[in-house]
């Protein structure tokens, strides 16, 4: 069985639960929608169209993974 971070960091005494809907704000877990539009607009400063250009990098690399791995 794997475990992720979360797993184990959930029992750690410091661990701050994320209690607002969406998991957007707040906590040591939080959403790829907060990502994008928190951390990378507010805190990097980085415009709509960076973040989308971002978006599209991600998406071109996880087909391109999964492409790598077809028969």
């Amino acid at each position: 069985m794997h475990l992720t971070n979360y797993s184990i960091n959930k029992y750690n005494p410091m661990y701050k639960q994320n209690f607002k809907e969406g998991g957007c704000e707040g906590g040591n877990k939080r959403s790829i929608k907060w990502f994008y539009k928190v951390y990378l607009r507010k805190e990097q400063k980085l415009n709509a169209f960076r973040i989308d250009k971002l978006q599209w990098k991600i998406k071109d690399v996880i087909i391109k993974t999964l492409c790598s791995v077809q028969p």
